[in-house]
């Protein structure tokens, strides 16, 4: 169990530092920001002393949202950022890496199930014109493309210029702008729907 819980909160301290909000916007509703926890939640006094366990263990900073039939829990501790002080916050942004990947094919599914996205529909159909144009091969690829890894879309984290960039600079995460413009013009990897990248 203490391996489990280890694990857990270098995972959790892996995202103590923020990133910028979504610049992709669409006709699409965004989300409230705000997390309206249950003061009364029974995990509250768990979920609070292993934070702060790990935080006075030297882990920057923790916060952790859980949500189950006892309502929300929010809970944070030490910072966001390091270097500023900031403290982690409610609804506040931060570096998820690859379990982003895990997330975002939770809440499409919930679309799907919800009949606003069509996983065979192309992207073109549910991105803004100025995300496809840096694209290569858009008009092919499916949201299913984009969920199984099989779009062909190179990925980013292997071009030179993002390497070189993590090397000089660890903490400075590209924007999605900047993501954006790293790919564009590239061709396909290969052609969407044949082969598997991740």
């Amino acid at each position: 169990m203490k391996t489990i819980q280890f694990i857990f909160f270098i995972f959790l301290a892996s995202l103590f530092s923020s990133c910028q909000k979504d610049l992709l916007v669409s006709d699409y509703e965004q989300g409230n920001d705000e997390i309206l926890s249950n003061p009364n939640h029974p995990m509250k006094d768990s979920i609070q002393f292993l934070v702060e366990k790990y935080i006075a263990k030297g882990i920057p900073g923790a916060q952790v949202v859980i949500k189950n039939d006892d309502g929300w829990l929010y809970y944070s501790g030490g910072y966001a950022r390091l270097e500023t002080k900031e403290p982690f916050s409610s609804g506040g942004a931060s570096w998820l890496f690859s379990i982003t990947k895990t997330y975002t094919a939770t809440l499409i599914m919930k679309q799907v199930d919800a009949g606003k996205i069509v996983t065979d529909s192309l992207i073109s159909k549910y991105l803004p014109q100025n995300v496809l144009n840096n694209i290569s091969g858009y008009e092919k690829i499916t949201v299913r493309m984009l969920l199984n890894h099989t779009s062909g879309i190179v990925n980013v984290t292997e071009l030179p210029e993002f390497v070189v960039g993590q090397l000089n600079d660890p903490l400075n995460q590209p924007t999605i702008e900047e993501r954006l413009e790293m790919v564009k013009g590239k061709p396909l990897v290969f052609e969407p729907g044949t082969d598997f990248m991740y």
